[in-house]
């Protein structure tokens, strides 16, 4: 049977939740709505974007041995998991419609893209912007997808430098953050993405991207000439895809709720 899971930490303050400390600390505003979380920096922080807003904040989850050290009898059941807010950065836009970041090496850089259309880098190393790309879509891009490291496969450094972005405009680019003014080295075009959010990836090997469609497929890219190589086809609009990190298999998810697994040979 299901067991109900602890929750060992909540982020509902902008600031912090350090309570014994309120006054010192200043005004501390509940935090809005929280478009969207993910771990950074190898587990050591949390970041979250609300409205124009991508927060960084540092936490702790007292470890039994820790909380045995601190606690008496009568405290031992006050003392609470703690986070403080470490940075912010704001867009020039009404709202971070995505962000992206590697957590499973230590990267500085984070990406956001904004409802103003433009996709922004952040080095949080220096707690700024250091790069703003306008008009990187038609339409505000709704995703961000970036290349993960794996244990399987060995890629040069430069290869972290790409970065596939996708919106409701018909078109998945692929960026790479070395080149100059035009950082725009690939357009993929041939599915079909008008209404819904679409998800994207990089495969291991860096040589293919997939793509999700709102005709029912999925498509395989190749990264190097931006052709097409291979729809996939689902039973409904495909809303995202996902790559094996180790086996030449591509998962796909459909907006009726099922999921289909391709091998290089055949659907399994």
């Amino acid at each position: 049977g299901s067991s109900k899971a602890d929750v060992l930490l909540t982020l509902d303050k902008s600031k912090h939740n350090y309570k014994d400390e309120e006054k010192k600390l200043g005004p501390n505003p509940a935090l809005a709505a929280v478009k969207d979380a993910q771990f950074y920096y190898m587990d050591k922080f949390i970041l979250l974007s609300a409205k124009n807003t991508l927060s960084m904040y540092k936490y702790h989850i007292y470890t039994d041995t820790e909380k045995a050290k601190l606690a008496t009898d009568l405290t031992k059941l006050q003392i609470s998991n703690k986070y403080k807010s470490v940075a912010t950065f704001d867009m020039d836009a009404q709202s971070i419609t995505a962000f992206a970041c590697v957590n499973n090496f230590w990267s500085n850089i984070v990406l956001c893209a904004g409802s103003n259309k433009s996709l922004e880098v952040f080095d949080v190393a220096v707690g700024k912007s250091v790069r703003v790309i306008p008009e990187a879509h038609g339409r505000p891009a709704h995703v961000i997808a970036l290349h993960s490291l794996t244990p399987y496969v060995s890629h040069p450094n430069e290869s972290y430098d790409l970065v596939l972005t996708a919106a409701v405009d018909n078109s998945v680019k692929l960026w790479d953050l070395r080149a100059g003014d035009n950082a725009c080295v690939r357009v993929f075009a041939s599915h079909t993405n008008r209404n819904q959010q679409i998800g994207v990836a990089f495969s291991p090997c860096m040589r293919f991207i997939a793509s999700g469609s709102e005709d029912k497929n999925c498509y395989v890219f190749d990264i190097r000439t931006g052709s097409y190589l291979k729809k996939l086809q689902h039973s409904d609009v495909v809303l995202d895809v996902a790559f094996h990190p180790k086996k030449p298999q591509l998962i796909t998810a459909s907006m009726n709720g099922t999921l289909r697994c391709f091998s290089d040979k055949e659907e399994v």
